[in-house]
C-alpha cells in the first residue's frame, strides 16, 4: 500500500500535477467526473504523503490481526 501511495504521488506530477485530481467545482463543470474517486489520493506534498504512509504503516499490523492474515 506504500508502495502504491509514493507512485500515486510521483505519477500526479506526469499528468499535470495534483490540480488534475482534485475535486473542486470546475473540475466537474469540465465534465471531469473521476475526480469524485481521484481527489482522495492526491497529494499536495511531500509531508503529507509522508503523514499518509505513516498512517497506513500504523494500521498494518491490527488489520492482519482482525483480518486473521
Amino acid at each position: 500500500m506504500v508502495g502504491f501511495l509514493i507512485l500515486a504521488f510521483v505519477g500526479q506530477w506526469f499528468i499535470g500535477g495534483p490540480e488534475q485530481l482534485g475535486l473542486s467545482r470546475q473540475s466537474l463543470a469540465e465534465e471531469r467526473w473521476f475526480t469524485l474517486a481521484s481527489h482522495a489520493g492526491v497529494h499536495a506534498g511531500f509531508l503529507h504523503l509522508w503523514m499518509n504512509c505513516g498512517a497506513v504503516l500504523s494500521m498494518t499490523i491490527p488489520a492482519r490481526m482482525i483480518l486473521g492474515a
